[in-house]
């Protein structure tokens, strides 16, 4: 669907415009039990559940950094994790009419952050990152593709990967070890529940988006602690 026809929310059956009171967040979805005012075809569960995962990951994101200059970043790519993971579980793409435009509006949003922050050598961190991690996902990409006959990750993976490298290399580099090794264990972790649950052919259907966007998550709302850990492991 394009994103300005029709102009405003509407029903996707009937296409009927939503009215202002039937667009509220979750609350609508119960009041009107999951169906259509208009035509009263049901509403997919996973509009709240969207709702609700984008709401409650903006509060952890927010209540874990406070209000700084980079928090406007982290929401952005916050709200990108929850709308990737739920159309890569769906249709395995990430789109690229989110991923084009949001790189750069990433990477201006930390520029303005390290200016306001006055901490360009954060700034020199975030570009790094947002350069080096989707090149080096390329390449093991095309190693993968050389060797087996088809690419070993996705583009839209590659593609979103600069906005969730720039915003934890503005964080830290430790963020992005972090990012690294949650990504890994927690791909690891489904697959094995899911092999002892007898889903294997299941586990092989998951496509590596989710897990990007579940290992962000966890390198935003816990990288702090588990980055300090890091530097008294290492003695940095």
């Amino acid at each position: 669907m394009s994103v300005t026809e029709p102009p405003g929310s509407a029903c996707g059956h009937c296409r009927a415009a939503i009215r202002a009171r039937d667009n509220i967040p979750i609350l609508s979805w119960v009041i009107l039990r999951g169906k259509c005012r208009d035509c009263g075809t049901a509403i997919h569960w996973r509009y709240p559940v969207v709702e609700a995962a984008t709401a409650a990951l903006f509060a952890g994101v927010a209540t874990v950094h406070g209000l700084v200059w980079i928090l406007p970043v982290l929401l952005v790519v916050a709200w990108s994790a929850v709308v990737a993971t739920a159309i890569d579980l769906e249709f395995r793409i990430i789109p690229n009419r989110m991923t084009y435009p949001l790189a750069p509006l990433v990477l201006v949003l930390v520029l303005v952050a390290a200016a306001l922050d006055n901490a360009w050598d954060r700034a020199l961190w975030a570009l790094g990152a947002g350069l080096a991690i989707p090149l080096a996902m390329f390449l093991l990409s095309e190693s993968f593709r050389l060797l087996r006959g088809k690419p070993g990750i996705g583009m839209g993976d590659i593609k979103w990967a600069p906005a969730l490298a720039m915003t934890l290399g503005y964080l830290s580099p430790l963020h992005l070890v972090v990012w690294f090794y949650a990504t890994i264990f927690s791909a690891g972790f489904v697959a094995i529940a899911l092999i002892i649950a007898r889903r294997v052919k299941f586990a092989t259907r998951i496509p590596y988006g989710p897990y990007l966007a579940l290992g962000w998550v966890l390198a935003v709302l816990a990288g702090g602690p588990l980055t300090d850990g890091l530097r008294n492991y290492l003695g940095i």
